[in-house]
């Protein structure tokens, strides 16, 4: 980005706050190739949304001009997923802990007396829960009141 003294770039996002994405002090002509490109790459995360990138350009005298080039990279954000209290992260087992992999557990039984136990993991139904050690542990859902909350 580059402009004819001074330029000023904004971004008002889909909520209509605005912030400053750059703002040159280069002083003199803006034009001039040492001065005319940003060498280095700037950051604006927006949300969804219609957003809005505005220049403001500040000339000084006689004709103006504007560059702005650039690109683009699409980012999928993935929402945080908490676990409610009383459940632990399928993650870190952390009770109401951030779970990466949506899913939240709590042992609902154990100690079992079985010979010879089941392999640590092993699935119970259709993935509701699991064996782990000499205890059962149950997968959360919207039911049983284990489903996590993202945001």
């Amino acid at each position: 980005i580059g402009a004819d003294n001074e330029v000023i770039m904004n971004a008002t996002s889909a909520s209509g706050t605005t912030s400053l994405v750059y703002a040159s002090s280069h002083g003199g002509y803006a034009f001039m190739e040492t001065r005319a490109i940003l060498k280095s790459c700037i950051s604006v995360e927006l949300p969804a949304g219609l957003n809005t990138l505005s220049c403001e350009v500040d000339n000084q005298s006689g004709i103006t001009g504007l560059l702005v080039e650039g690109c683009y990279e699409l980012i999928k954000i993935e929402p945080v997923c908490k676990c409610p209290d009383g459940w632990l992260s399928n993650t870190n087992n952390q009770n109401g802990g951030i779970t990466t992999d949506g899913r939240c557990k709590k042992m609902i039984c154990g100690p079992i007396d079985l010979k010879p136990l089941p392999k640590n993991g092993t699935q119970i139904g259709d993935n509701l829960g699991f064996t782990w050690g000499n205890e059962i542990w149950w997968y959360g859902t919207k039911e049983n009141g284990g489903l996590p909350i993202c945001n």
